[in-house]
């Protein structure tokens, strides 16, 4: 599922048409450019998050790995709906995109 997609399918599972928006909107408020603190916070994550490196590399068992892919999903979660307006969001929520 690309992006938008997932991001869209996600918010439509869990909010209400009124309380997307502002989901939305919170993310980018939080990570979207121009706010410093965000982009540290994003920085960190990345790092943390195995988003540039193997999970499967040092991992010690089939669990370390899960657990190490599922801290890379959180992450692209938070850019994927951080990246995205809130009125481009709420609108394809709305498509069914």
């Amino acid at each position: 599922m690309i992006p938008m997609k997932r991001a869209a399918a996600w918010l439509r599972s869990k909010w209400t048409r009124e309380e997307r928006a502002a989901v939305a909107g919170a993310y980018a408020a939080l990570f979207a450019g121009g706010n410093d603190g965000g982009e540290l916070v994003l920085a960190d994550l990345r790092k943390f998050c195995f988003v540039d490196d193997s999970t499967m590399e040092g991992a010690g068992s089939d669990r370390e790995v899960f657990a190490a892919e599922g801290m890379r999903a959180v992450y692209l979660h938070i850019r994927r709906v951080a990246g995205l307006e809130p009125a481009d969001l709420l609108a394809a929520t709305e498509e069914g995109l």
